[in-house]
Parts: structure tokens; C-alpha cells; sequence
């Protein structure tokens, strides 16, 4: 057992000349180790002390630096009263230690993470504290160049990133944050566990993002020089990526509060624990085995070593975008199964998906069952006998009688492809019934939209736009919905705006452009969001009163949820809907306006819905419906009989794994070779090419005059 506080022990403080002057508006933590002989502990030195923003202090952390860096370090002290020190008289090697001290020295109302191979801008503070005065509750980012060996080679946190992506991977660089201490102080601090110590940062933006804002500020805020180091942190520290989602999981957030982490053991293995994680554990232990203050522990005892022939947990993967089925079904979730849920990018290279599938247990497939991108995974888990279930949104099958690029959608097609899953998950009653009626599977159990206390907790962290004098209305369906939305709706709000003004916001879809809302209504449209997130935080801020849900005109309509009430609940605003199957039984006790599908009744509902005082109580009663009818204890309870009849595979379980996909890829390169060297392959290359002749030629000669 190795806590931190043993770690910090001997650490001795060097307060700066202004340290017990005022307290700062923010602090930066600068932890340091060797980087006084190439000079760039110098630069970052100096890219922070001329920052135009000037009220901030600045802590360094020196890891027992032997090249001088202490000799630089107080030069700058000297010169910069705002400069404080915090040194170790041995080597820590855990980045997250040193930030911790630091941060119990600091006194900032805000904090940002500076580090030895990241130059800032000269304004990038200043640019970033304006962001987070403006946003209190959020966490602010701006986005960095990486340098490597011939020049910068990757951008990191532009905007356009939606916050969701960081269940996938990393994509804001640790120097370009700012945060408000009070998100520390509620979701805890970074993890000094030894597995997390290449990436505490990524973690603890997950964390954030579960229960904050986030803002993305488009200014260039530094860049960062690691990448060009072979003896960064970066290239020299283990990380396990494929095992960290289980690894974050695996322990609470209130072990990580600052109060609770000088108790913070960084040398146990979690458990329970898969197989893979209890060897990355292992393995890291290894690397830090050279640590003076790890030289007495072992890297694994007897029964640590049990868990690589039988681990306790299974890991189930949820394959898919970054679409709000996704979000609808699993954030609600996401906390009570945080440790045995891995989320597989359907968008990732194939040799990243393949990394992550292998490792899982049980694989649910979100929707598109015969997109490539599913076919992939599925012809994956089938070859190497990973359990499969298929989420079901929506009727494609339906679906496909009205759409022929969907045409593959056949009942007989789906239900083959489906002979060897374990069973369907599927998101409305209705739907159930359908796949149970037509045979498609034998074991078939909803899984629909749930609350998440989470979302609905950062949604109400976000100051929506002033607009008192004004009525804003949003639509956010499908093109199937817009008849109805111009037939009823846009009479009913031309009526409404000769009383009140209003502003209509909607998706900018192709139609809506050709054809917008009449005059007097202003419209604006908004961009297309690339996960639920990003699209709960836009519209949020712009303060929508009324979320309208015209009659929908597809076959599918019946399979459709009813997570529209959810959505509206996210966004503050009254649900107005109309009567369709996912409506039915519900009302205006339940916080919804329903319109029958006759003349007038849109305008009756938009008319009683502009009241403030009636949309205050509606909404309360929308959240008493919401907080009934969306349990997640539904779908928990479906999880856990996944689990439950999941048995994780162990060490050589997954070495059999990995030789049947190998030997499955040599296949099919076997069959490619002999495709490339057949003689009608050669003969199709030769046409392909005297083609392409004749069509240059051709463009030659119809150029000439």
C-alpha cells in the first residue's frame, strides 16, 4: 500500500514574495522534471510570466530535477513575486501528485494546468478567463498545435469537437483548460493512481463532462513540444488505453475529493477486475518499481495473480456513434456500470474497434444491424465467440418499404443476421411486440430512453439567453414531421406572434431552407449537432419555451419512443405533441399539451403554453412524469441479466481469441493475394487504366478552340 500522503511527506514549500498578498482571480500548476538543459523549462517560464492577464499565481512543481531546473525556478522567483515552489527531495514520477500539492497551496477561484512542454501565446489567459467569467459553472478550452520532430503534426481541442467524444478518446490538451475550483471540489481532483498517470487528465475531464459544461473557445491557446522528447511522459510511460474505461469505472468520485486523497492508495488493483486490467495493473506496477518509494511492494501477490485465469468482471461493449440512442439508453447508467460498460467507436480505425472488442465479453450493437460499419464488429464477435446483442431503434424494415437505399432491410435478412445474437434490446413496447410477432428473436426485452440525473443536473448549470418580451418555439424533428409543422403549426404561430413576438428555432434542414417559416416569424436555424450532448448544451442556451412535435406521416411511427418529453425536460421547455402511440394515456397532468389531429388545436396549446406562469407548472409536472416513467432501473435490470449471463474470459480465453482473428486475417489476405495476381484482376486493372486514357483525352481534345 503506497498512499499519497506518504508521497508528500518531505515535499518542501517555497512560497513566493506575494503569496500572502491578496488572493489571486487563478491559479496554474507547472509540474517539472528535467527540462532546464534544452532549454524549454526557460521558455514555458517566460510564455506564462509576460501573459497579458496578469492575476494569477503560479506554482511550480519540481520532481527532484538534477539538471538546474531548481536554479531556474528560483531566478524566476526572484524576478516574480506571483511565482511560488513546491519541491521533492526524491523523484515522484505521478504528474497527478504534484498537482494536488499544488492545488492545496493555491488560492485561485479558478485553475488551470500548465506543464514543462507546453508554450503559451501571449494572450491565451486572457482569452480563456473571459470565457470562464462568462461561464462560472463550465469548464473552458481553447485548442494547441503538438510539435513533433518536423513541426506541428496534430491540432488538439479546435472547436466543432462535441464534449461527448472524450468517452472515445482525448482530444483537449491538458494546458489549454480552465475550470472553476468548485467543479474540483464536487467530482474530485486528478486520480494519482499509478495506471492513470499517463492520462489523469483525460480522466478527469470525463468526469467533468458527465456533470458540467463544457465551452470550446476558438483561440489558439500554445503549443505543445512533448511529442518531440524521447524522454517525455508521453513516450516513456506505460498506458493501457484499452483497459482505462474500466479502470475509470472502478472506482468513485468521492474517493478523488480532495479531502479524501491524501488517503488515495496509488498502488491497488481494483476489484473485482477483468483479466486485462489486472495485467495492466501488473505491468505498470513494473515500471514504477524503480521508484524509491516503490522499491518494498510487489508486483503482484497470489491472489492478484488469480484474477488473470479468473476475473470477476465481464465487460460488455456498446458499439456505435455518437447518436442519442446511445445517450438516451446508457447515460442513465453510466454510473452503476461504469466499470463493466466499454464504448466502441463504430468511426474508429478497424485495428482500434478490433483492440477494444476483443477485450469485451458481450458486444451491443446500436441500430444500423447491416451498415458496414455494425458488420464489421458483428463478423468480429462472431469469429471469436463474443456474445452479441443487438439495440434496436426504430423499424428499418418499415423503414426500408419507403426508403430503397435501406432495401437490405427485409424481414428475412434481419432475422439471419440476428440468428446468432444472444438477444435484442429493444426501445419502445411497441417495438418489442414486433420483433416478438414476426420471429425475428426469441429473446427480445425493452430498453428504452431513461433519465439521466446527471444530464438534467448540467443542462440546469447553463444561463440560458434573456428573453422576456419573447416566445421562442423549437422543432427538432424529421423531415416526416414538416408537413404537418407547415399545414398547422406555422398558422398557429403567425396567429400567436400579432400578440407576442416569437422566434422559431429548428434544425436547418434542406426543406425548411426551400420553404421557411411566413412572415412575421423569425426563424433561426440551427447546425446539426454531432452527438446528444452537443445538442442538449446548444439549444439549453438558447432558452426554448415551447418544444413542438408535429404529427409525424411514416410507416414507423408507431415504433417511435417517447423521448421527446425526456429531450423537452433536458431543454426547459413545454412538450406540445399530437396523438400518436407513444402518447397515448398521457397529458396535461403530465406536463404535455396534446393536440387532436383537427384545425385549431395547435393554436389553442401554443396560446395557453406562452403563459410563463403555466409553462412553470407544466414543466414541474414533466419532471414528476419524467422521474416515473423513465427509470433507469429498467434498463439496469437488463444489464445485469447481460452480466449475469456473461461469463469474462480470461487470459487464455483472449490468446484464443486473438489467434482465431489472426488466422481469420490471414484468410483473407491469403484470398486477396491470389484475387490480385488472377489474371481477370490484371485484365480489369489494364481496362480501368486505358479508360481513364481515353477520358483525359477525350476532356483534351473537347478543350481545344
Amino acid at each position: 500500500m503506497v498512499k499519497v500522503a506518504n508521497l508528500v511527506a518531505d515535499t518542501i514549500w517555497s512560497p513566493g514574495a506575494g503569496y500572502n498578498d491578496k488572493s489571486p482571480e487563478l491559479s496554474i500548476f507547472l509540474p517539472t522534471f528535467r527540462r532546464a538543459a534544452d532549454g524549454l523549462l526557460q521558455k514555458v517560464l517566460q510564455s506564462i510570466a509576460t501573459q497579458s492577464f496578469r492575476d494569477f499565481e503560479l506554482i511550480v512543481i519540481d520532481d527532484a530535477s538534477t539538471d538546474g531546473s531548481a536554479d531556474i525556478v528560483r531566478d524566476w522567483m526572484a524576478r516574480d513575486p506571483r511565482i511560488s515552489c513546491l519541491t521533492h527531495p526524491r523523484n515522484v514520477g505521478l504528474p497527478a501528485v504534484s498537482e494536488f500539492e499544488a492545488y492545496l497551496k493555491s488560492r485561485g477561484r479558478f485553475i488551470g494546468f500548465a506543464f514543462d512542454d507546453f508554450v503559451y501565446e501571449p494572450g491565451a489567459f486572457e482569452a480563456l478567463i473571459k470565457a470562464a467569467r462568462a461561464n462560472p459553472e463550465a469548464l473552458v478550452h481553447g485548442y494547441a498545435e503538438m510539435v513533433g520532430w518536423s513541426g506541428p503534426h496534430q491540432v488538439l481541442g479546435r472547436s466543432g469537437v462535441p464534449a461527448a467524444r472524450l468517452w472515445h478518446d482525448n482530444f483537449i490538451a491538458n494546458a489549454t483548460v480552465f475550470m472553476p475550483r468548485q467543479i474540483i471540489e464536487a467530482i474530485g481532483f486528478y486520480d494519482p493512481h499509478i495506471m492513470a498517470a499517463r492520462n489523469c487528465d483525460w480522466d478527469l475531464w470525463r468526469r467533468a463532462q458527465r456533470h458540467y459544461p463544457f465551452v470550446s473557445v476558438p483561440v489558439f491557446i500554445g503549443r505543445e513540444h512533448g511529442t518531440q522528447r524521447a524522454d517525455s511522459l508521453g513516450r516513456t510511460y506505460p498506458v493501457f488505453q484499452e483497459v482505462m474505461f474500466e479502470f475509470y469505472g472502478s472506482r468513485s468520485n468521492d474517493l478523488l475529493l480532495p479531502k479524501n486523497l491524501p488517503e488515495r492508495d496509488v498502488w491497488t488493483v481494483p476489484t473485482p477486475s477483468s483479466f486485462a486490467m489486472a495485467a495492466a495493473a501488473m505491468s505498470t506496477r513494473k515500471f514504477f518499481r524503480n521508484k524509491a518509494w516503490a522499491s518494498l511492494e510487489i508486483v503482484a501477490d497470489t491472489a492478484e495473480l488469480q484474477r488473470l485465469i479468473e476475473p470477476k468482471r465481464p465487460i460488455i461493449g456498446v458499439a456505435g456513434s455518437l447518436e442519442a440512442t446511445i445517450s438516451l439508453c446508457f447515460d442513465g447508467v453510466r454510473d452503476r456500470f461504469a466499470a463493466n460498460l466499454r464504448f466502441v467507436d463504430f468511426q474508429a480505425l478497424a485495428s482500434v474497434q478490433a483492440q477494444h472488442v476483443l477485450l469485451c465479453d458481450a458486444v451491443i450493437v446500436s441500430r444500423g444491424l447491416l451498415d458496414p460499419n455494425a458488420e464489421r464488429v458483428i463478423s468480429l464477435c462472431t469469429n471469436t465467440g463474443i456474445d452479441l446483442y443487438y439495440l434496436a431503434d426504430d423499424n428499418p424494415i418499415l423503414i426500408a418499404m419507403e426508403n430503397p437505399e435501406l432495401s437490405r432491410y427485409r424481414l428475412e435478412n434481419v432475422r439471419a443476421v440476428l440468428k446468432p445474437f444472444k438477444g435484442v434490446l429493444a426501445t419502445s413496447p411497441r417495438l418489442v411486440d414486433y420483433y416478438r410477432a414476426n420471429d425475428l428473436h426469441p429473446n427480445v426485452q425493452l430498453f428504452g430512453p431513461i433519465l439521466d440525473q446527471a444530464t438534467l443536473g448540467k443542462m440546469r448549470r447553463i444561463a440560458a439567453e434573456p428573453h422576456p418580451e419573447q416566445l421562442r418555439v423549437g422543432f427538432i424533428g424529421g423531415k416526416f414531421r414538416e408537413s404537418d409543422l407547415r399545414d398547422r403549426v406555422f398558422p398557429a404561430l403567425q396567429e400567436l406572434s400579432h400578440r407576442i413576438e416569437i422566434e422559431f428555432f429548428a434544425r436547418g434542414s434542406e426543406g425548411l431552407r426551400r420553404d421557411p417559416p411566413p412572415s412575421p416569424l423569425g426563424w433561426r436555424p440551427i447546425p446539426f449537432a454531432m452527438s446528444y450532448d452537443d445538442f442538449l448544451q446548444r439549444w439549453r442556451a438558447l432558452g426554448i419555451d415551447i418544444l413542438i412535435h408535429p404529427k409525424g406521416q411514416t410507416l414507423n411511427i408507431d415504433y417511435k419512443t417517447h423521448s421527446i418529453l425526456l429531450t423537452a425536460l433536458y431543454l426547459g421547455a413545454v412538450p406540445i405533441v399530437c396523438d400518436e402511440s407513444a402518447f397515448r394515456d398521457i397529458g396535461e397532468n403530465e406536463g404535455i399539451l396534446k393536440v387532436s389531429d383537427g384545425p385549431g388545436g395547435f393554436a389553442v396549446a401554443l396560446e395557453r403554453a406562452s403563459n410563463p406562469d403555466f409553462r412553470q407548472e407544466m414543466l414541474r409536472r414533466l419532471e414528476a412524469f419524467c422521474r416515473r416513467n423513465f427509470d433507469p432501473a429498467v434498463n439496469e435490470q437488463a444489464l445485469q441479466k447481460i452480466s449475469d449471463a456473461t461469463r469474462p474470459t480470461d487470459l487464455i480465453g483472449y490468446f484464443e481469441r486473438l489467434s482465431r482473428e489472426c488466422a481469420r486475417l490471414s484468410h483473407l489476405a491469403s484470398e486477396a493475394n491470389s484475387q490480385f495476381n488472377s489474371r481477370a484482376f490484371k485484365l480489369a486493372l489494364k481496362v480501368r487504366h486505358v479508360a481513364s486514357w481515353l477520358r483525359r483525352a477525350g476532356s483534351l481534345l473537347r478543350s481545344r478552340p
